[in-house]
């Protein structure tokens, strides 16, 4: 009767003293790495079942998820061929091996569903069964250029980056679960293609503060074009009171993850 909502407390894990250290631990989600709670265990508090007393321990998580995207992309007349390679830790890797695993269909669907055409045999997974290590998703596609005018139309990270904002309230009375704090990096690599110069490359971009980093680079050297961008939400929840810059933040991602460069002709 001391808890008189009990019915909330809906599921056991295990609780470990190591060192005077409280490990918690499930052993229910095998693709998870070992000493992580299930994504749906993560929660503000649980309680620690005793005899003799009552104990609350903290479920909130404070490490960092991390995915990084490197794409390389070259021109062959009015062809895009890109070499992709994303490289994901943590929760990134766990849903990563449980939506994909070893699966090449199911990952020439997720493929399909960015409008790319892929190249079947270049498909390749590293690490889904050595949790310690990073999931690894590498892939070919190509695709049609986007020309006008004699000029080429090109999204940096393609389909890739966040295409929209996920908060569309325009106000938030409650807090945002992000769940786990997260970093993305889109490292694009381009090789002008020939008979074509920069016309236009989007501003360079930084933000920093207590609640988020938003980096985006760009550099151009011996017909080489390097564009990054990186967000990383550094909570993993987020007060009301800052939904608002919340908001604007994931406006400022999608827009410069979607930002098109433009080559133009001169010959």
């Amino acid at each position: 009767y001391n808890f008189p909502y009990n019915h909330f407390f809906n599921y056991v894990i295990a609780a470990a003293y190591i060192n005077n250290k409280i490990i918690l631990l499930d052993g229910t989600d095998i693709l998870n790495s070992n000493f992580r709670l299930p994504e749906y265990c993560i929660n503000d508090k649980g309680l620690i079942v005793n005899k003799d007393k009552v104990e609350w321990v903290n479920l909130n998580c404070n490490f960092i998820s991390i995915k990084q995207t490197n794409l390389k992309i070259s021109f062959d007349q009015n062809t895009i061929h890109s070499n992709v390679k994303v490289f994901n830790t943590e929760y990134f890797a766990s849903n990563s091996r449980k939506r994909n695993g070893l699966n090449i269909e199911n990952i020439k669907q997720d493929l399909a569903d960015k409008s790319y055409i892929i190249i079947d045999s270049s498909i390749s997974i590293k690490n889904y069964h050595d949790k310690k290590k990073p999931y690894i998703l590498e892939y070919s596609i190509k695709n049609k250029a986007e020309t006008i005018n004699n000029k080429i139309y090109i999204s940096p990270f393609l389909n890739e980056s966040l295409s929209e904002n996920p908060l569309k309230q325009k106000t938030r009375n409650y807090p945002v679960d992000m769940v786990y704090p997260t970093k993305e990096t889109y490292i694009s690599t381009i090789d002008i293609p020939e008979d074509y110069i920069l016309d236009y490359i989007p501003n360079e971009t930084k933000i920093s503060n207590d609640l988020i980093d938003l980096i985006y680079k760009t550099a151009n050297e011996n017909n080489v074009l390097n564009i990054s961008l990186t967000f990383n939400f550094k909570k993993s929840i987020y007060l009301q009171q800052d939904y608002s810059k919340l908001k604007y933040y994931f406006d400022e991602i999608v827009k410069k993850g979607n930002e098109k460069i433009v080559f133009r002709k001169y010959k």
